[in-house]
C-alpha cells in the first residue's frame, strides 16, 4: 500500500450555520466569461469519430485561450465573492491556517543530527533545519525568498547538503550544494530535476542524480532521463552519464532509472521503473566500476513480475518487498548477487495486514504493516534475527518514509516515525532501540484543536457485491435525519491509499455538524495489490461505481440525501468524481475536482507518459477503448443536468496541464447553463497549489461555493 499525499486530501472545509438565511442569499449577478470561438476538432481513433469541441482549449500559449482561463478566474471570483459568507469565511480559514504553529518535513538523520524543512504559520519562507541531537538546538542553514525547497539530501559527512528549489508550483527543481561549514551555497547548479532524491558517495565528495532531457517538446519532456554522477566544484556540463537508455538497452525511453548507494557495501543498485509502476526491475554492479568509467556489467536481480515495491542492500544481503507469492506482501532476503527469488528467506508476512514498506537503518530493519487504516511497526533484529512489535503512539497512520520510492536511513539509528489519525494531528516520534522507548520530539508543532469527533469504520457493496471500505467522520451528537451537508471524497488511482490524516481546516465543518467521508474506492491500495488491480486500465469503471455505492450507502443510512452531498476528487481522482457525475449526476447536489484528470483520452498529449501504466494509451485500439471510457469530458450529454461543479488549476501544474478541467469547464457551461460551474485557476500555482494566500483565498472559493449549493436548499 502506498500513501496518497496528504495535499490531495486538503481541499474541501466548509462552514455550516452562521444564518440560514444568509447561506441562501444569492451570489450577486457576476460579468459573463467572453465567447470562445468554433474550436472543434473531429478526430478519427481505431475507427471510432471523436468529437472534441473545445480542442483548442489545448493550446495555452494561445493570447485569447489565456485570456479566457483569466476571465474564468475573474467570473469565479466576483461570483463568490460576492458572497455575504465570503468575508467571515475567508477571515476564519486564514485564522485556523495560521493555527498550526510550523509545518515540517518529514526528517533526514545522519547519526544523531537531524535535517528538516521548516515554514512558519502563514509564511511562503521555508528554512532548512540542522539540529545537533533530538532535542538539540535548531540551526538554520538555508532561508528561501519566493522558492520552494522541494527535497534536501545531507551527505554522510555531514559536510554539505543537496537542497531542490523550485518557483510558482513547479516541481522540475534545479540542485543546489549547501556547504555547511562555510555557510552558503556552492556553485554547484544541476537544472530538471523532478522529485529524485541524490545519492551521496561514501565520502561524500559527489553525488548521483537523475536528470530530465533537456528539450522544448512538449511531448518529449519525460522521455530519455538519465542518472548521472556530479563531483563537488565541477562543472555540471563535466557530469558523468551511467545510467541513460543511450548506454543500456535494458532500459526504455520512456523509463525513469534511479541509483541506489548502501554504506559498506561495494555494490551499486539501478532501479528501472516504467511509468507510475512501482515494480521496480532491479540490477546490481560494483560502484568502483561505475566511479572508474568503466564498460559496467549490469547484473539483473529482478524485472517488474518479480512485484518488488522496496528493496535495500546489507553486506551480503539483499532485502526486498514482494507480492509475488503473497498478496498481501511480505519481506523477503536472498543473497545480493542471486537473480533467483526462490533462495528467500521471509523475514517477516502479515496474513490479515497489508505490508507496506520497509526502512534498513544501522540497527535492524524496520517493517510498516496495515489495516483497515490503521499502521504496525515491527522491527527485525539484524543480529540475532528475531522480530518484534513496536508500541506506536497513535492507533492510526504512521509515515516512516516521505518518498514514495526507497530512500535509505543506514545512516542513523532507530526509526524516526510520524504518527496522526483521522481525531489526532500530526507528531514526530524517534525509536530508540536500546531504551526500546518511543520519544515525541519537539518540532514546534501546534495542537490546540479542540473538537471531539467520532470515526466510523464501515462497508458499502458495490455492483458486483465486493464491499468497499467506508470511513465517516464527525463530532459526536450527529443526527441521522437525512439533511447533513456531507463532503464524500474518492481517489482511487496509482495504488495509492487514502490513510488517516487530521486536518486543522476540517474543524469548522465538523464543528457545524458537517460530515466528512472517505470511499476507498478500487484502484487504491486499501486492501493491497489486487485492489489496486481491480481499478486500473480496463477496471477502471470499479472506482467511480464504488464511489456510487459509498453515496448510497449515505442515503439509505440517513446520513444524508442528494440535496446534501458533494462530491470531491483531486488529480487522477478527477476521474472518478467526473465519471460518478456524469454517470449518476442526481446524487449530487455539488462537486469540486481539484486539479483533476476528465480527458484522459488526450493525457498523452502533455508528455505525461508516466500514466500509461496505470490508465492506458491511445495508440492501442483496446486500450483506446478504456481511456474512452473513462474519460468525463467525453461523457457529457446535452439535454443532461449536471450538479454545481467548481474546477481548480494550478497554471504552471507539470502533472494534469490546465487545459484538462478547462475543456470539462466550456462543455458544462455550453450544455448546463443553469447549472453553476466556475473555473478558479492559480496563477502561480502548480499541481500541489502555491504561495499561503493564494491557497487560502482558492479554499476561501471552494468553501464558499460549496455553502451557497449545500445550504440554499434549506431556504424557504
Amino acid at each position: 500500500m502506498k500513501r496518497l499525499p496528504a495535499i490531495l486530501l486538503l481541499s474541501v472545509i466548509f462552514l455550516f450555520v452562521i444564518s440560514m438565511r444568509l447561506y441562501a442569499q444569492q451570489p450577486a449577478k457576476a460579468p459573463k466569461v467572453p465567447a470562445l470561438p468554433n474550436m472543434a476538432v473531429t478526430d478519427t481513433l481505431h475507427g471510432v469519430m471523436i468529437q472534441d469541441p473545445y480542442r483548442g482549449l489545448e493550446q495555452t500559449e494561445n493570447p485569447q485561450v489565456m485570456e479566457w482561463l483569466k476571465a474564468q478566474r475573474q467570473y469565479a471570483d466576483s461570483v463568490l465573492k460576492s458572497h455575504p459568507i465570503y468575508d467571515s469565511l475567508l477571515e476564519e480559514i486564514a485564522r485556523y491556517q495560521a493555527m498550526t504553529e510550523n509545518k515540517i518535513s518529514f526528517p533526514m538523520a545522519v547519526d544523531t543530527t537531524l535535517f528538516f524543512v521548516s515554514r512558519k504559520a502563514a509564511s511562503d519562507k521555508e528554512q532548512l533545519i540542522m539540529r545537533k541531537g533530538y532535542e538539540g538546538r535548531d540551526k538554520v542553514l538555508y532561508q528561501t525568498a519566493d522558492q520552494t525547497i522541494e527535497f534536501f539530501s545531507p551527505s554522510p559527512t555531514k559536510a554539505h547538503v543537496v537542497i531542490a528549489l523550485t518557483s510558482q508550483g513547479k516541481e522540475v527543481s534545479t540542485l543546489y550544494v549547501y556547504d555547511i561549514p562555510q555557510g552558503k551555497l556552492l556553485k554547484d547548479s544541476i537544472p530538471r530535476n523532478l522529485l529524485s532524491l541524490p545519492e551521496w558517495l561514501p565520502d561524500g565528495s559527489g553525488f548521483f542524480y537523475q536528470q530530465l532531457s533537456n528539450t522544448d517538446k512538449l511531448q518529449e519532456r519525460f522521455l530519455n532521463s538519465q542518472v548521472k554522477l556530479h563531483l563537488l566544484g565541477m562543472p555540471q556540463e563535466k557530469d558523468q552519464t551511467v545510467l541513460s537508455s543511450r548506454l543500456q538497452n535494458f532500459i526504455k525511453a520512456s523509463d525513469f532509472p534511479y541509483i541506489h548507494l548502501y554504506p559498506n557495501s561495494e555494490y551499486a543498485l539501478a532501479a528501472i521503473y516504467e511509468g507510475t509502476d512501482f515494480n521496480a526491475s532491479l540490477y546490481i554492479a560494483p560502484l568502483q566500476d561505475i566511479l572508474a568509467q568503466k564498460s559496467v556489467r549490469w547484473q539483473r536481480i529482478t524485472t517488474p513480475d518479480d512485484e518488488v515495491t522496496n528493496f535495500a542492500l546489507r553486506a551480503g544481503s539483499l532485502y526486498l518487498l514482494t507480492t509475488k507469492y503473497h498478496e498481501q506482501g511480505e519481506v523477503i532476503a536472498i543473497p545480493a548477487l542471486s537473480t533467483d527469488l526462490s533462495e528467500r528467506e521471509t523475514i517477516l508476512q502479515a496474513d490479515s495486514a497489508i505490508v507496506d514498506e520497509f526502512l534498513l537503518t544501522r540497527d535492524g530493519l524496520y517493517v510498516k504493516t496495515s489495516q483497515a487504516g490503521i499502521s504496525d511497526i515491527y522491527r527485525y533484529d539484524l543480529a540475532n534475527r528475531e522480530v518484534s512489535k513496536l508500541e506506536v503512539p497513535v492507533k492510526g497512520k504512521i509515515i516512516v518514509n516521505s518518498f514514495s520510492r526507497p530512500v535509505s536511513y543506514m545512516h542513523c539509528q532507530g526509526l524516526f516515525l510520524g504518527a496522526e489519525s483521522w481525531t489526532k494531528p500530526y507528531g514526530l516520534y524517534h525509536y530508540d532501540p536500546e531504551k526500546q522507548t518511543t520519544t515525541a520530539i519537539d518540532v514546534h508543532l501546534h495542537h490546540d484543536y479542540p473538537v471531539d469527533l467520532m470515526v466510523e469504520q464501515t462497508e458499502a457493496t458495490g455492483h458486483d457485491g465486493v464491499k468497499i471500505p467506508l470511513t465517516i467522520i464527525y463530532k459526536k451528537g450527529l443526527k441521522r435525519d437525512k439533511r447533513n451537508p456531507v463532503l464524500l471524497y474518492a481517489y482511487g488511482s496509482h495504488g495509492l491509499s487514502v490513510e488517516p490524516a487530521f486536518y486543522p481546516l476540517f474543524v469548522p465543518w465538523y464543528e457545524r455538524g458537517g460530515v466528512f467521508a472517505v470511499a476507498h474506492v478500487r484502484g487504491g491500495g486499501e486492501k493491497g495489490r489486487l485492489w489496486h488491480e481491480a481499478g486500473r486500465l480496463d477496471k477502471k469503471p470499479n472506482s467511480w461505481k464504488d464511489f456510487i455505492a459509498c453515496a448510497e450507502y449515505l442515503f439509505n443510512k440517513q446520513y444524508t440525501s442528494p440535496d446534501h452531498l458533494a462530491a470531491y476528487g483531486a488529480s487522477a481522482g478527477g476521474i472518478t468524481i467526473g465519471r460518478a457525475v456524469t454517470e449518476a449526476p442526481d446524487l449530487f447536489q455539488a462537486a469540486v475536482v481539484k486539479v483533476g484528470v476528465v480527458n484522459p483520452l488526450r493525457f498523452e498529449e502533455t508528455g505525461n507518459i508516466a500514466n500509461v501504466t496505470e490508465f492506458g494509451t491511445n495508440k492501442d485500439a483496446v486500450q483506446f477503448q478504456y481511456l474512452l471510457e473513462m474519460d468525463a469530458y467525453h461523457h457529457i450529454k446535452a439535454d443532461m443536468h449536471y450538479p454545481a461543479m467548481l474546477f481548480t488549476a494550478g497554471i504552471n501544474d507539470n502533472r494534469v496541464a490546465v487545459w484538462q478541467p478547462a475543456k470539462m469547464v466550456a462543455r458544462l457551461q455550453d450544455v448546463d447553463p443553469s447549472s453553476p460551474t466556475l473555473f478558479y485557476v492559480q496563477d502561480e500555482g502548480g499541481h500541489f497549489g502555491g504561495k499561503n494566500q493564494e491557497v487560502v483565498s482558492e479554499y476561501t472559493n471552494i468553501f464558499t461555493f460549496l455553502l451557497w449549493q449545500l445550504c440554499n436548499v434549506h431556504a424557504e
